[in-house]
């Protein structure tokens, strides 16, 4: 099975150098993970189960005391892959939680929506399937930017191999208040012939890229 350890950072209890850090150990908190993912806006952590089809949603707001299960999200997922996170989960422009889980179980750019805003009760919104430069291979980052973190920025990752030409040369942008709206293209022409961009990121709020 999976387990976590919990560690406090920074000074330790002591406030001197050699003092002694608190941490606490949840040896079967669930079964063998895939892969375990924290929020990065809510106290919230996402666990891909595999044999369960499901990803199940844990509270951490106070990690040292206990972990317990709030709800699900049932779905396939597997460590499968080469993306460096699955989950983004964000505050919607009209106030509500949503979480988007990308490419969960790497079966060919796709992303997923959900409404988060009560994670004990987790509801499907949007699949949207990437399929703009390949069908199945070379969905990379998504990331959230622009004003109030409106938009979400697709990378490409994918060589001439198995896309054709497209080497990642562009970002595409989703407005996650209308995500059936189609994606935009904004073409990177700095990028040498072949470069793609890794990752994307915007440095504060209401940043540009």
């Amino acid at each position: 099975g999976s387990g976590i350890i919990v560690h406090t950072m920074g000074l330790n209890t002591s406030g001197l150098p050699g003092g002694v850090h608190t941490n606490k150990s949840y040896p079967n908190v669930f079964g063998t993970a895939g892969w375990v993912e924290v929020s990065r806006v809510r106290d919230l952590l996402f666990a891909c189960l595999p044999s369960e089809s499901e990803i199940r949603i844990y509270d951490v707001s106070k990690p040292l005391v206990d972990i317990p299960y709030l709800g699900k999200i049932v779905a396939r997922c597997s460590r499968s892959g080469m993306h460096d996170y699955r989950v983004l989960d964000y505050l919607g422009p009209d106030g509500k939680y949503m979480t988007c889980l990308v490419d969960p179980d790497d079966t060919g750019n796709r992303l997923f929506y959900y409404d988060t805003q009560d994670p004990r009760n987790p509801k499907k919104m949007v699949e949207i399937h990437a399929n703009w430069e390949a069908a199945g291979d070379g969905l990379g980052q998504v990331r959230p930017g622009g004003q109030s973190w409106q938009y979400h920025l697709v990378t490409w990752h994918c060589a001439d191999l198995y896309c054709g030409k497209n080497h990642g040369d562009g970002l595409y942008f989703l407005n996650t208040s209308n995500l059936s709206l189609p994606a935009f293209k904004v073409p990177l022409p700095m990028l040498s012939k072949g470069g793609f961009a890794r990752d994307v990121a915007c440095d504060h709020l209401d940043a540009g890229v």
